[in-house]
């Protein structure tokens, strides 16, 4: 277990290395780098973290700019025609999800809201 994750943490470290210096005159590069960690270590494994850092890096608070959005997706349909529909099949699963979790979670807090709206309105 402790070399599995060393092995996602050197993962999750070269994904991020490769995404903070993307820019649009680097895709190339970036989407090479990426593409070699796939044949480095186990594929799914792989997906899974670049799917989680993308969307950590995609919803964070701070808006990110529509030129990085573009380079994100731009690198993630690389990947997809290079390493097949598995990437993009674990990468579209996992933005669901998160879309779902959040959500279902906006949703509870709203109902929320609405149950003590009425509570006040009746007193």
């Amino acid at each position: 277990m402790a070399t599995e994750d060393a092995k996602s943490l050197e993962i999750k470290k070269k994904i991020k290395i490769g995404l903070n210096k993307l820019s649009e005159s680097n895709i190339a590069n970036i989407v090479s780098t990426l593409s070699d960690l796939y044949n480095s270590y186990p594929r799914q494994l792989v997906s899974d973290i670049y799917a989680d850092q993308l969307i950590d890096l995609v919803s964070m608070n701070n808006k990110v700019l529509d030129s990085f959005v573009l380079n994100y997706a731009a690198v993630t349909f690389s990947l997809w025609k290079r390493k097949g529909v598995e990437m993009g099949a674990t990468f579209v699963q996992k933005v669901v999800e998160e879309f779902l979790k959040n959500y279902y979670s906006d949703l509870a807090k709203y109902e929320e809201v609405n149950a003590q709206n009425e509570g006040d309105d009746e007193k």
